[in-house]
């Protein structure tokens, strides 16, 4: 009988560890249109996908204020509802080689489960933080949102 493959054995093990009814979730941050607001996005680790509410606004008479009312944000509510969390480790995101290989050259123990929470930073090449400053293409943006799906 051959051996199974590298390809086959992490297949197996994703398979293992993502069970219906729970899957990843990947966030996709909406338009940050100036540079600041691409700064602030790339600034914020959530992109933003961690901001709620304190604030009802519709209440019946116009004249009124406001009431109170904290609705958390998607992000918070799959962590305190359905037992979600962020794949960020060690200061590092799923994307970044060191998610999986430490700086030692050992593979971590970092993996992506049925309740993982991941945030597509796009932006982080359009910052003047963390990237060049300059936006790429929509091309651009989809390519690297497919390596990450893929």
């Amino acid at each position: 009988m051959a051996q199974p493959t590298a390809e086959h054995l992490l297949f197996e093990v994703y398979h293992a560890a993502i069970k219906a009814p729970y899957f990843p979730i990947i966030y996709v941050r909406g338009y940050a249109m100036t540079r600041d607001e691409i700064n602030q996005t790339t600034a914020d680790p959530f992109c933003g996908f961690n901001l709620g509410s304190t604030v009802y606004r519709a209440v019946p008479d116009k004249n009124q204020q406001p009431r109170k009312y904290v609705f958390e944000s998607p992000v918070v509510r799959l962590g305190s509802e359905f037992g979600y969390s962020d794949v960020y480790e060690d200061g590092y995101d799923i994307v970044d080689p060191e998610w999986e290989v430490a700086a030692d050259g050992k593979p971590t123990d970092n993996s992506l489960t049925g309740r993982s929470i991941v945030i597509y930073r796009y932006y982080d090449p359009a910052s003047t933080l963390l990237g060049d400053g300059h936006t790429p293409s929509i091309e651009g943006f989809a390519k690297g949102l497919g390596t990450l799906v893929a």
